[in-house]
């Protein structure tokens, strides 16, 4: 028997073996005998428990190190359906690079899914790699029974591996706390996409730290902030900053938290009320100063090639800008919202990047394009 034959039945009968371990928090590895392909079906048969959810999706091709499902790279996402209602799972997910719940992709039922990458051109392929959350938050959604089909039509598939796996360390492990609420606020993944569709990116990021923070400690998220916001006033007056305002302020939260009893909804208006008082008296830190002006670079992410080439050598899409951000200070505050952006160089058909500011920050200098 040939030694590549001899390759071939031994990665066929391993990626089959009942004994084969998938970790939701890990890449996890398929390997078949190099086919040629343009289109590459993950099909899901069950999962842990409820749809399937996959935060990332790569095929390589054999002896490769480059993800060629990345859609940057001109590969393109299907998938059977997709859970409707939620900004950050979709089918454009299973292959933006990106990598954990937030930017994951979840079926619309729990059978009969799958989800799929149509490479930018016909080539040879070894390996499916998966993963449910690289992040490690969530555990649950894992595909533990699924098969891997080849195409080079999208009409015609060839079965290369189907597996039967065992979920390791999903069963044993600890459940995270539910996403749904943190005490009475809702954290729901539709709480946080009602908030993305409103433009509300402030109600996002404190209803994102609520949620996290009530995974490692379960504690009323209104007392948790009235604590750091006691706590920053103190240590804002110990620098010689006045905030008597803001302790008349903290008093008032107080008095109120105390008052409300079961209310959900005056508990949800505390906690944003609490947490905007704190944001607010952070951007009056002088410290904040050299904010009132950032310069930086608009632009598509870089497709590297190795570790160093974001540095050194790598190119990326057409497009984007220098820009700089201008912060304006009201009454010893920084206030983001009254922002002004202004685009200093466009790229145009170039690539912008590596901008440095002058020694006394008034104009950028050694500003290239590629």
């Amino acid at each position: 028997m040939g030694r590549s034959l001899l390759l071939a039945l031994l990665l066929a009968a391993a990626v089959s073996a009942e004994e084969i371990a998938v970790r939701p928090e890990l890449p996890n590895t398929v390997a078949f005998p190099a086919t040629k392909a343009r289109f590459v079906r993950f099909v899901i048969h069950r999962t842990t428990g409820s749809q399937p959810c996959i935060d990332e999706l790569e095929v390589y091709a054999p002896g490769g190190e480059q993800n060629l499902a990345l859609a940057s790279g001109g590969a393109k996402a299907t998938a059977s359906s997709c859970l409707p209602g939620y900004a950050i799972h979709q089918i454009a997910h299973l292959n933006d690079g990106r990598y954990g719940n937030s930017q994951s992709w979840i079926a619309a039922t729990s059978t009969g899914e799958w989800a799929q990458i149509e490479l930018a051109g016909e080539t040879a392929v070894d390996r499916v790699v998966f993963s449910r959350d690289r992040q490690g938050q969530y555990r649950d959604r894992l595909a533990v029974h699924f098969e891997i089909r080849l195409s080079l039509d999208g009409a015609a598939w060839q079965s290369v591996s189907t597996v039967k796996a065992v979920a390791a360390g999903v069963a044993a492990a600890a459940q995270p706390p539910s996403p749904q609420s943190a005490g009475p606020l809702d954290t729901s993944d539709a709480a946080l996409a009602r908030a993305l569709e409103q433009g509300d990116l402030t109600r996002y990021a404190f209803l994102c730290e609520a949620r996290t923070c009530w995974r490692v400690d379960p504690t009323d998220p209104a007392k948790r902030v009235l604590g750091q916001l006691a706590q920053m006033i103190d240590r804002f007056e110990a620098r010689g900053i006045e905030v008597d305002r803001e302790r008349s302020e903290l008093a008032a939260l107080v008095h109120r938290r105390e008052r409300i009893g079961a209310d959900p909804d005056a508990a949800s208006a505390l906690f944003f009320d609490a947490r905007n008082a704190k944001r607010n008296l952070f951007f009056r830190d002088p410290d904040l100063k050299p904010l009132e002006r950032i310069l930086f670079v608009h632009r598509h992410p870089y497709n590297p090639s190795h570790n160093y080439s974001v540095i050194l050598d790598a190119q990326g899409p057409a497009g984007g800008a220098v820009c700089l951000l201008e912060i304006p200070v009201i009454g010893g505050r920084l206030e983001p919202a009254r922002a002004r952006l202004t685009r200093l160089f466009e790229a145009r058909q170039g690539v912008a990047r590596d901008p440095v500011a002058s020694f006394d920050a008034r104009k950028p200098r050694g500003i290239t394009f590629t």
